[in-house]
Parts: structure tokens; sequence; C-alpha cells
């Protein structure tokens, strides 16, 4: 959850400095790059790459949607929710060795 929170924080600086020329935001960036990196290296402490990183692209896709839905007020249609869902199983089964041992 770390990780992509930080990778929605970044993402939120660089738009801000790309659209406003924000030196805040250009190093406040850099910072919340530079520790998504550390704490990507230490959850590998924990977990293995697959399921780490699974988890990451997952809880950031899905937030992506919901900041577009809540703060942008993009209107998502059931069946698009649906054809999330299915992508997303798609991404864990290719990601993850479901198949054992």
């Amino acid at each position: 959850m770390a990780l992509a929170a930080l990778d929605l924080l970044g993402a939120l600086l660089a738009r801000q400095w790309a659209s406003h020329h924000s030196t805040v935001a250009l190093f406040g960036g850099m910072v919340v790059f530079g520790l998504l990196f550390v704490v990507y290296g230490k959850s590998l402490d924990y977990a293995e790459l697959g399921t780490v990183t699974m988890g990451w692209v997952v809880l950031l896709q899905v937030g992506v949607v919901l900041i577009d839905r809540y703060r942008n007020a993009v209107a998502i249609p059931l069946d698009r929710w649906l054809v999330i869902v299915l992508i997303l199983l798609g991404q864990a089964y290719l990601m993850l060795d479901v198949r054992g041992p």
C-alpha cells in the first residue's frame, strides 16, 4: 500500500511541476520517488518480487481509477468496473505463479 501511495503522490507532484513549474513540487517529487525506491527495496526483505510488484500495480491502478472517479468526477458504469476487475485478475494470473509446485 505504501508503494502505491508514494507512486501516486509522486505522480501528482510531477503533474504539478509540469503544469506550474513549481520548484517545490520538483524537489518534493524527487524525494518521494527516492523514498519509493527505498521502500520497494526494503519490502523485498519480507515478500517475493512478484507479490510485492503485483500488490503495488493493483493498488496503483485502483487508486488512479478512484482519483478519476472522485476528484475528476468521471462516471464509471458497471460494465467498465467489470472489465477493470477482469484485467486485474488477468494481471494477477500472469504475475503470480498460480500453477503451484
